[in-house]
């Protein structure tokens, strides 16, 4: 059951990531590393995992992109043999573009999925120093024994078990 829950969280990620690398791999560098970054917040996976799930997500992102353009957009295009040629170029420098996007919201969402997994590693080192701190001060209100060694608060006159004096 965890195994599904965990997949199934990977997948809305990369699905999410998918739709946002229309929108957002058009911003140099930064989109498409921010797009990383989210599906690692959103999907919480491992560092290699991190990072196939981003190139999934720019990889899906990128095939949608290129449905939606040639469905709509290149009917115009076709009229002469200048257009054909400027099209090859920019369909070049499209897949050229396109190629970095996946490659860097792969890196975003690994570089994202280390961060988050520190940040994780801190709070629960916080948590355990913070309980150990509890600790030493309670041994602080502590005095033991001389004759049977059990701990009895420090504003005790007689030990609780044996009753002699501390």
């Amino acid at each position: 059951m965890f195994r599904i829950g965990r997949f199934l969280l990977l997948m809305l990620g990369i699905t999410t990531g998918a739709f946002l690398y229309i929108g957002f791999n058009w911003v140099p560098i930064i989109g498409p590393v921010l797009i990383g970054v989210f599906i690692a917040k959103l999907a919480k996976p491992s560092v290699r995992d991190g990072f196939f799930a981003g190139v999934l997500a720019g990889l899906f992102g990128f095939i949608l992109l290129t449905g939606a353009i040639l469905a709509y957009g290149l009917g115009w295009f076709m009229t002469s043999t200048i257009k054909i040629v400027a099209l090859i170029l920019l369909a070049w420098i499209f897949l050229l573009w396109n190629l970095a996007g996946i490659l860097l919201t792969g890196l975003g969402c690994a570089l994202g999925s280390a961060v988050f997994r520190v940040g994780r590693i801190v709070e629960k080192t916080q948590e355990l120093f913070g309980k150990k701190d509890r600790e030493v001060t309670d041994l602080r209100n502590v005095v033991l024994c001389k004759n049977c060694g059990v701990e009895n608060l420090k504003g005790n006159r007689y030990c609780s078990i044996c009753g002699e004096k501390i």
